[in-house]
This record gives C-alpha cells, structure tokens and sequence, in this order.
C-alpha cells in the first residue's frame, strides 16, 4: 500500500465513524421520542423532533459508506418502527382528548341549564 491509499483508507473510515455516530443519535432522539409520548409529554416531542431532523440532514448530506449500508438499514428500520408506535400513542391521545372534549361539552351544557332553573 502507497501513502494516498493509507490516507483515503483513513479518511474513509472517520467519515463512516461519523456517519455511524450521527444515525445513532437519530435513533436515540427517536427512541427519546417515543418516551416522551408513552409519558405524554407531548411538548418535549417538538424539541426532540427538530434535533433529530438535524441529524438526518447531516447523516444524508453525503454518500453512506458502503461498510455502514447494513448498520443503516437496521437503524431505519428501527426508527420507523418507533415512529409507528409514535403515531399509535398520538392517535390514542387525540381520541381521548376529543372524547374529553365531549364530556366536558356536556358538563357545561348541564351546569348551564341547571343555572338557567335557578
């Protein structure tokens, strides 16, 4: 091996070192995400999502490393299956809000007509 093959060889590698770190960070955000929703702190998931978008814009500003296709693969994989189980929780917390909502509609058309005999 020459020198400029050692030195590609070595560029190559801290760039899918970084690119590694990078997607893995993602996945935590994700994972955090998911947390945050199961604790139903809903306001915690907009921080989180715009720091994970951050990181998939770096993660995909360049070319993935071949040797980091399957690691990828796998942390994609896991970050839409979070994402499912997100939207799941999401849509839970919207049917029980609306369900809330009604109830407390009710209430106050009770409370109201109750005032009004009085």
């Amino acid at each position: 091996m020459n020198m400029a093959s050692d030195t590609s060889e070595l560029q190559l590698g801290r760039i899918a070192a970084g690119q590694r770190t990078l997607i893995r960070l993602a996945l935590e955000k994700t994972q955090a995400m998911l947390r945050e929703g199961q604790a139903n702190n809903w306001d915690g998931i907009g921080a989180l999502e715009e720091e994970r978008r951050l990181l998939l814009e770096r993660c995909f500003s360049e070319t993935i490393v071949p040797q980091n296709a399957q690691i990828f693969a796998e942390a994609l994989a896991a970050m839409l299956h979070f994402n499912e189980e997100l939207v799941a929780l999401v849509n839970d917390a919207k049917a029980s809000a609306a369900l809330q909502r009604g109830s407390d509609r009710k209430t106050h058309q009770a409370l109201a007509h109750y005032l009004d005999t009085e």
